[in-house]
């Protein structure tokens, strides 16, 4: 699915490597975006924090840190 994406034309995918429910989605996409588009971050380290903040807030909430909750998804392509 990346590489058809990346042939239409976009440099930069964000995905997620196996099925993740949509609330989870929805607040973790939250992150990079706002990173990426209100702060100006490489979309690398937008992605890296969002990922690092959602392991966060599962160890305060006392929640499974298992990747399964936090590691599904990554960007491939262009990184600035």
């Amino acid at each position: 699915m990346r590489w058809a994406f990346q042939l239409a034309g976009a440099r930069t995918v964000i995905m997620s490597l196996w099925q993740v429910d949509d609330s989870s989605t929805r607040l973790w996409m939250q992150d990079p975006y706002r990173a990426r588009f209100l702060h100006g971050a490489a979309t690398s380290d937008a992605v890296r924090t969002a990922t690092l903040s959602a392991l966060s807030h599962r160890r305060i909430a006392h929640l499974s840190t298992h990747t399964l909750y936090w590691a599904a998804f990554l960007a491939a392509g262009e990184w600035r």
